[in-house]
């Protein structure tokens, strides 16, 4: 019995060595502002930003119209999206990246399901020219975000409006002043295409109003940043 404990004794003496010899190895791995050793060698910053569920609900009109959905998604699928609009005709989004140079896709409601469809995905990142057989109305549940940003490149790009506030032409487009030189979209209600050209006197666009689609014309690639 003795010899029994004796051998218990010094197995649990050498496990203790051994966990002891491995936390202070471990910790000459760390740094000295390392947390105490708790997180490793490595620190990550998170920006968290803040995201309410929220009910999008906007009225299209017959004919065109340049169109974006704050509560979308980045990769929502069109026939889900758009499912519940019983006259709609099409919805185009414009690629100028298009590696081969078909720079217009189209989601076509009409195709029998087995058809592949050019537009595959939609994003609140983007504009779209939704073409309506008749006034409707968009609805879709989905994420309000804080804030967001969209990769543009030099010349003409058709963006969305991923916030669902609405704010001065130029202080939505700050994060890229002086980078582009015009932004335009249409007034389904008015069927007139209203601009806002940097410096103008005239400008018909004043705001940009969430739903809305617009074009811009920029000088240099950018990331645009929009908050709401």
């Amino acid at each position: 019995m003795a010899r029994e404990r004796h051998v218990l004794v010094v197995t649990i003496a050498f496990l203790v060595l051994i966990l002891l010899c491995t936390f202070v190895f471990l910790g000459n791995l760390l740094p000295e502002d390392s947390f105490g050793g708790i997180t490793g060698r490595a620190v990550t910053l998170v920006r968290i930003t803040s995201n309410d569920m929220t009910n999008c609900s906007f009225p299209l009109k017959a004919g065109l119209n340049l169109f974006s959905a704050y509560c979308l998604g980045t990769q929502d699928q069109p026939n889900a999206t758009f499912s519940a609009l019983s006259r709609l005709e099409g919805v185009f989004s414009f690629e100028p990246m298009d590696s081969g140079g078909d720079i217009w896709k189209i989601y076509n409601p009409s195709l029998p399901a087995w058809v592949v469809q050019d537009l595959s995905a939609v994003t609140r990142k983007k504009g779209y020219a939704v073409i309506m057989l008749g006034p409707e109305v968009f609805g879709h549940e989905g994420v309000n975000k804080d804030s967001d940003t969209i990769d543009v490149i030099q010349g003409w790009n058709f963006i969305g409006y991923p916030v669902n506030t609405s704010h001065p032409v130029n202080v939505t487009f700050n994060s890229i002043s002086g980078r582009y030189t015009e932004v335009v979209t249409y007034n389904a209600t008015d069927t007139a295409y209203v601009r806002y050209i940097v410096g103008g006197a005239n400008n018909t666009l004043v705001e940009t109003p969430p739903y809305y689609g617009y074009w811009i014309n920029m000088t240099q690639a950018r990331t645009i940043i929009i908050t709401r």
